[in-house]
């Protein structure tokens, strides 16, 4: 039997208050980016390609943690 999905009518599914959605970075704000792609700084670019190499890379920005399964957890303690 599949699942009943609905979008949120505060967010309408962006799991971000419109007060986040409005702060911006290079003319984007957090839900309308893929990070990968997004970002150049070392650092992210270092955490991001760490959730890649242990298998994360689907995980999206905001996510919450309990969204996430023990192993997925686990592979995203290895990363930091």
């Amino acid at each position: 039997m599949a699942g009943v999905a609905s979008a949120c009518e505060a967010c309408d599914g962006k799991r971000f208050t419109d007060q986040v959605l409005t702060y911006e970075l290079r003319g984007h704000n957090i839900a309308d980016v893929e990070a990968r792609d997004f970002f150049t700084e070392k650092a992210v670019r270092s955490m991001l390609g760490g959730l890649h190499d242990v298998g994360l890379a689907y995980i999206s920005l905001g996510q919450p943690l309990n969204t996430l399964s023990g192993g997925e957890r686990q592979r995203k303690r290895l990363v930091g």
